[in-house]
């Protein structure tokens, strides 16, 4: 490397003002290598680099004629090395010669390692922890250490490590169960299939008499080459995590963060989440669970037991506080909630986000901190799909689709490979004729819906249900008349989702008795034939229904609808209930539902509205056949007790959720009653001009109705008057 003279004044050091070269930048632009190389050499080799400490930060620099002696120092010994080789080869045995090329090739390959063998890892790229190899007897490190290396480095601002979710993504799809232990074959393969993930880390932990030994190793994914090892030592299983706290330091090192950035976020930590290696190991457990669906509330007992061993462990409470608000057991839930809040100072920057988030929102129902302290979390650390999630949820609450939708988006984003989220994003994007987002997870929707026979029978009725959304009805007849007539009917009843889909569509067109066609090509009474009943003086497929499926807070409504009340109280008490309920949101809407459904056939029409006015605020967030029950009932409740105002307030909330309702089995059936029902209350309260919008609305959707549809039969009957 040339020096570069200059004729500059001299600086106060004496060397010319222009040969100070200050920040990493600029020191890496002028040796013509990154900086993660630089720092390697600083550590190793003893680069020539300076600091300057202020009050927060350092300010690094070097001076380039050191950097130009240190580099031709470099290069005389790399040159020393291969003249040594020459003599010895002349005057030595051949022993000696092989043992000299060995060395000078190894000497060799790591100068050129050192040059070129950095894996391009820059701030925020995305890092896999594999299952850590435990080789003692201890069944209590199982899962738990790679668990306790992830949550020291999501103290990071640097490494961002891949979320459980987006990794069960990648399980879905390499069609391996979601418990597989990932290891290094499974990891690269994540992390190819992935396409972001830049560094695997594999992990171990031995028993060497009373000693445990601890080591990390860095590889590159894509060629399997090693890039970094570390190792650390316990004297017992007490001092574990905090060595493990030593290898998370020395990974954020080696992959390039600032060790001032390591250093300040350690001040901010009062102490890791929780010392004990047995209540980190029921927590990571639990988590994994509560984003399983169906399996979340298996969690609930694991977070009990975490916080026994561990009073202060701050998120297990927090997740025992979303289990039991979820149940319905809102004094336990605020207990846990609130010892949260208590412990918050004492975690990570992202658990106290995420903390206060959740107690902003979920418990002082303060929706603008909460908002703020989650579009917070989410600049710090933008893979909290959580937080994504939450703020999805605020917004809809709040009646701003557009703000929901864009945060759906970036959540099904954070887990491309999940057809679900995907499906859901598609939909929300539909509903706003968003097309170009709708094409996106539409796309990614298909290519995953192979093996989910659900979602792909979701996908085959979207383009009827985006024309029913456009109010194309007779569009949307006309497509689905022939995609019935592509499958055929007989084999249509042999394909239950797609069979569900299908008449649940002909349903929110009013054709009745093509539903009725279809539904007698498979007997068995389903819950859309059930659903029928409901309001109808005939109650036999809403009894055969009912004598078939489990205990669940769901089935004490239709139980209270059949008349069979106390079948519902047993229901509405039996503990078999909670854990027969799908997960979040409809647990308690449905506990709730059951008792405001029992109270208006008990006569307390006061007790309805006290329960069934939070169920109703929920057709924002899902407008489906509970939300359209818990509307129906409590519109009766206030005309029980003379409240037409209410009422039609209700009703008019309820026509808000239109285009939602396509989207669930049913719904949009009962939307259509729902206008009906307020067309009447418009006319009772002297409001003509807004019961004829509301005729006319019913009649343009129901152009493709059977001609004596209960809704046209009644507007019939309206323009006779």
């Amino acid at each position: 490397m040339s020096d570069e003279s200059t004729q500059t004044q001299q600086g106060a050091t004496g060397r010319p003002d222009d040969d100070r070269l200050v920040s990493w930048k600029r020191i890496a632009t002028y040796l013509n290598r990154n900086v993660r190389t630089l720092r390697r050499w600083e550590r190793n080799e003893g680069l020539p680099v300076h600091r300057l400490m202020h009050e927060k930060l350092p300010t690094v620099y070097a001076y380039k004629s050191e950097l130009d002696a240190w580099w031709e120092g470099r290069e005389k010994q790399a040159a020393t090395l291969g003249q040594l080789a020459q003599r010895v080869f002349r005057t030595r045995p051949y022993w000696l010669w092989l043992i000299l090329v060995v060395a000078v090739s190894v000497a060799g390959l790591s100068w050129l390692l050192s040059r070129n063998g950095d894996i391009a890892f820059e701030a925020w790229d995305w890092v896999l922890i594999a299952r850590f190899e435990n080789r003692t007897d201890e069944t209590v490190l199982d899962g738990t250490l790679e668990y306790a290396l992830e949550r020291e480095l999501g103290n990071s601002s640097y490494v961002k490590v891949v979320p459980r979710e987006r990794v069960n993504d990648a399980l879905r799809l390499m069609k391996v169960t979601l418990n597989t232990p990932i290891d290094e074959h499974i990891g690269r393969e994540i992390s190819l299939r992935d396409g972001a993930i830049r560094v695997l880390i594999m992990g171990r932990i031995e028993k060497l008499g009373d000693t445990y030994a601890l080591s990390v190793a860095l590889m590159n994914p894509a060629d399997g080459v090693k890039l970094a090892g570390f190792a650390a030592e316990a004297s017992s299983q007490t001092e574990i995590l905090p060595r493990v706290a030593q290898l998370a330091r020395d990974v954020r090192q080696a992959l390039g963060e600032e060790v001032s950035s390591i250093r300040q976020s350690e001040q901010a930590l009062a102490k890791v989440t929780t010392p004990s290696l047995e209540a980190l190991k029921l927590y990571s457990e639990a988590e994994v669970m509560m984003a399983g669906g169906p399996e979340r509330k298996r969690a609930l007992p694991l977070l009990k037991r975490a916080v026994r061993i561990d009073p202060d462990f701050a998120s297990a409470h927090l997740l025992l506080w979303y289990l039991l608000w979820e149940q319905d057991r809102q004094e336990q839930a605020e207990m846990h909630l609130e010892r949260a809040m208590e412990l918050a100072d004492s975690t990570s920057e992202r658990e106290r986000l995420f903390i206060l988030a959740t107690y902003y929102g979920g418990y002082l129902q303060d929706d603008q901190k909460a908002i703020e302290t989650y579009k917070f979390l989410i600049r710090m650390y933008p893979d909290h799909v959580w937080a994504w999630g939450n703020l999805s949820v605020i917004y809809r609450m709040l009646g701003q689709p557009s703000q929901a939708a864009y945060y759906q988006f970036r959540s099904a984003d954070l887990r491309p490979n999940l057809g679900r989220p995907q499906l859901d994003a598609a939909q929300a994007a539909l509903i706003l004729g968003d097309a170009e987002s709708a094409e996106i997870y539409i796309a990614r929707s298909r290519a995953l819906a192979e093996f989910n026979p659900w979602l792909k029978a979701e996908l085959q009725v979207l383009p009827i249900a985006e024309l029913w959304i456009k109010g194309n009805y007779r569009a949307a007849a006309k497509a689905l008349d022939e995609l019935v007539g592509e499958v055929g009917a007989t084999e249509l009843a042999q394909n239950r989702p797609l069979f569900v889909e299908v008449r649940s569509l002909y349903l929110a067109l009013g054709r009745l008795e093509t539903f009725e066609t279809l539904s007698n090509k498979k007997p068995d009474a389903d819950f859309l034939q059930a659903f029928l009943d409901l309001d109808s003086p005939r109650k036999e497929s809403l009894n055969a229904f009912l004598d078939r499926i489990r205990v669940s807070y769901f089935k004490a409504v239709l139980l209270v609808r059949a008349m069979r009340l106390q079948e519902a109280i047993e229901a509405i008490e039996n503990p078999l209930s909670a854990e027969n309920e799908p997960p979040p949101y409809i647990f308690w809407l449905n506990k709730k539902l059951a008792r405001g459904e029992l109270a208006l056939a008990q006569g307390r029409p006061e007790d309805v509205a006290q329960l069934l006015e939070e169920v109703t605020q929920w057709g924002r967030i899902k407008s489906d056949v509970p939300y359209f029950l818990g509307v129906n009932a409590l519109v009766r409740a206030h005309e029980m007790m003379d409240r037409r105002q209410d009422a039609i307030a209700t009703l008019e909330s309820a026509g808000a959720t239109k285009a939602m309702s396509i989207f669930d089995q049913g719904a949009a059936h009962f939307w259509i009653e729902t206008r009906a029902h307020l067309m009447d209350l418009y006319d009772q309260s002297g409001r003509h001009r807004s019961a004829d919008r509301i005729e006319v609305e019913l009649r343009d959707l129901l152009q493709v109705a059977d001609r004596n549809h209960p809704v046209l039969v009644k507007l019939d009957q309206r323009a006779a008057q």
